[in-house]
C-alpha cells in the first residue's frame, strides 16, 4: 500500500491517482512486460535529463456523456476543458512522435490516436481565450451585441445628464448611484424623493436614501433588458449548436482523455522509479 499512495503522489489527475490506488498484481505475462518497458523507457528519458511533459488535463467525466444528448447544450467551461484536452494531448502526441524510437512502447499505444484538429478549431471559432462566446460566432450575435453597445453609451449619457441635474439641485445623496437588478438607479436623498420623477427601486436600510432609476432612463434601459435576454438565448443557440458539432467526437474524446490519464500514470511511476534509484527488473518465468 505504501508503494501506492508513493506512486499516486507523483500524478497529476485524479483518475490517474485512482489506477494507482488500485494497482495490483499482474496475471497475464504480455501486459506486464508492456507495462514495465512503458515506464522504463520514460525512465530512460529523464534519467538523461530530458523532461517527459505532464499529462495534466481536465477531467471531463462529469460533463462529457451530456454530449451525447441530443439538443443538451454544454457550458462555455467545459468546452473549455475539452479544448484544454485536445491540446494538452496534441502536445504530447508531437513530443512522443519525435522521440518515438526511445519511447517505442508509448508510441505504440498513441500511433492510431491522431490528434483531431476539427475539435480544437471547432471551439475555437466559437470562444475566446477567456472561453466567452465570440461576437463573430454568428451575425445575430453581432448585430445584438453592436446594439448593446450603442444602446448603453445612450444609456450612460442620459443618466450622466440626469445625474448632474438632481446634484445641482442637493438631491442626491452622500454617494451619487447604486445598482438595482443590473440598472443604474441614483441614490435621492429621502426628503427629495418626491421631487424625482422614475421608478422607485427600494431604499436604504435607514430609510435615509431613496434608490430611483430615473424616468428619462426607463425606456431605453427595458431595450437593453430584451437586448440582453436576446443575446443569452442567442448564445444558448450557439453553444447548442456547437454541442452537436461535437457530438460526432464524444468516443474520440473519451478515448484521448483515459489515453492523458495513462500517460500521466506511466510517467509518476516513471518519476517514482528515478526517486528511489530503482531500474528494470529481472523477471524469471517461476
Amino acid at each position: 500500500p505504501f508503494i501506492k499512495r508513493a506512486v499516486a503522489c507523483y500524478c497529476s489527475s485524479k483518475s490517474a491517482k485512482a489506477l494507482a490506488l488500485d494497482l495490483h498484481t499482474f496475471s497475464d505475462r504480455e501486459e506486464l512486460f508492456r507495462a514495465i518497458l512503458e515506464s522504463d523507457q520514460i525512465l530512460a528519458l529523464l534519467l538523461s535529463d530530458e523532461l517527459f511533459p505532464s499529462a495534466e488535463h481536465p477531467e471531463l467525466g462529469a460533463f462529457l456523456p451530456k454530449l451525447k444528448v441530443r439538443g443538451h447544450a454544454l457550458r462555455e467551461e467545459q468546452f473549455a476543458d475539452i479544448r484544454s484536452l485536445a491540446l494538452n494531448y496534441r502536445h504530447l502526441f508531437i513530443f512522443v512522435d519525435n522521440k518515438k524510437l526511445r519511447l517505442s512502447a508509448i508510441w505504440e499505444r498513441l500511433q492510431f490516436l491522431i490528434p483531431e484538429k476539427f475539435v480544437i478549431q471547432a471551439i475555437d471559432a466559437v470562444l475566446d481565450e477567456r472561453a466567452q462566446v465570440r461576437s463573430n460566432a454568428s451575425p445575430e450575435l453581432s448585430r445584438i451585441r453592436r446594439e448593446l453597445t450603442r444602446k448603453r453609451a445612450s444609456a450612460d449619457r442620459i443618466f450622466q445628464r440626469m445625474l448632474k441635474r438632481y446634484r445641482d439641485k442637493g438631491y442626491i445623496a452622500d454617494f451619487d448611484e447604486s445598482v438595482s437588478e443590473s440598472r443604474r438607479v441614483l441614490a435621492i436623498t429621502a426628503s427629495y424623493k418626491g421631487q424625482v420623477q422614475g421608478i422607485l427601486h427600494g431604499s436604504s436600510n435607514r430609510h435615509s436614501i431613496a434608490f430611483i432609476e430615473p424616468g428619462e432612463t426607463v425606456e431605453i434601459n427595458n431595450e437593453i433588458a430584451e437586448l440582453l435576454e436576446a443575446e443569452k438565448n442567442e448564445i444558448k443557440r450557439i453553444l447548442r449548436q456547437l454541442s452537436t458539432d461535437l457530438n460526432p467526437y464524444h468516443d474520440y474524446i473519451k478515448t484521448v482523455e483515459d489515453t492523458m490519464v495513462w500517460l500521466d500514470f506511466s510517467r509518476a511511476k516513471a518519476l517514482f522509479a528515478q526517486a528511489q534509484e530503482a531500474c528494470y527488473p529481472e523477471i524469471l518465468e517461476d
